[in-house]
């Protein structure tokens, strides 16, 4: 707990160093929401709920957080493959990520 912690605290120092100011509350929620998942799950879940939200780049962010800490090579390129086709829902291609994705997992 006191790693996450501290990852918040850099992060949201980070934030400040970029914006030239306090951070606003959304920003620290994003923050959080970005260093949140623990595993490649957890990243697909808050990609689709960011997705859910209309919060399209959160969803980008969290494809290539997935992607980042994924822990194989399949998993891997399906986060990138998600991240490069994200967030139009009309999109073939990106269904068909998520839904790889999904199954993956399932």
């Amino acid at each position: 707990m006191r790693n996450v912690l501290e990852a918040v605290r850099r992060a949201i120092e980070n934030a400040k160093s970029i914006l030239g100011r306090e951070p606003s509350a959304r920003v620290g929620v994003l923050i959080i929401l970005l260093i949140a998942p623990t595993n490649s799950r957890a990243s697909l879940a808050f990609m689709l709920y960011a997705l859910n939200n209309g919060d399209e780049k959160l969803a980008k962010a969290h494809a290539l957080y997935g992607a980042v800490n994924a822990g194989g090579k399949l998993l891997t390129r399906l986060f990138l493959e998600a991240y490069r086709a994200c967030c139009d829902l009309k999109n073939e291609g990106f269904r068909r990520a998520v839904a790889k994705l999904f199954f993956y997992h399932v």
